[in-house]
């Protein structure tokens, strides 16, 4: 017996990595990313939210490999930010959830509305794509002064996917 399924037709490679701009005749590309997280609290009424930024600053120092910043909320007198980043998305279950178990932590209050999770990406004109992609976001909070970030949640229309590559750009 003979199966007569037509054969199905191979489907389109499919390259997912990300494109910087050419150097000379060599198109850059890469296949990493870095993944950050911003998870936002509030502290119980009646606590110090100085109480949990001390208690961040002990968990950082205690070498967990932990990546990440403290944030104060400048719209709210109880709330924090804590801003953490990897190449691994499952960084953000394996190191970065655990540290809400710890005494001082598990206290606090999530704001579910003002999580987010996002990767970088880039738009095709980086001249060092690998630069772009992988250090420029932690150097771009880390930076020693910038004391404050504006975080709000990116969304695109259709219509910026509809533009020529030149126009995106």
């Amino acid at each position: 017996m003979t199966d007569a399924r037509p054969a199905r037709p191979k489907l389109p490679e499919i390259d997912v990595r990300e494109h910087g701009a050419k150097r000379g005749d060599v198109e850059q590309a890469i296949d990493r990313r870095l993944f950050m997280q911003l998870l936002v609290f509030n502290t119980p009424v009646g606590q110090d939210p100085q109480k949990y930024e001390k208690a961040f600053a002990a968990a950082f120092e205690e070498k967990l490999g932990i990546n990440a910043l403290v944030y104060a909320d400048a719209n709210d007198p109880r709330g924090l930010g804590l801003l953490s980043w990897s190449e691994d998305p499952e960084y953000f279950v394996e190191v970065v959830r655990p540290l809400f178990r710890r005494e001082h932590l598990r206290d606090l209050i999530l704001r579910p509305e003002m999580t987010m999770l996002g990767r970088t990406y880039s738009v095709g004109h980086e001249q060092n794509v690998a630069h772009w992609i992988l250090e420029r976001p932690i150097e771009n909070v880390s930076q020693e002064g910038w004391e404050w970030a504006v975080w709000y949640p990116l969304r695109r229309s259709g219509e910026f996917e509809s533009l020529s590559r030149e126009e995106q750009r």
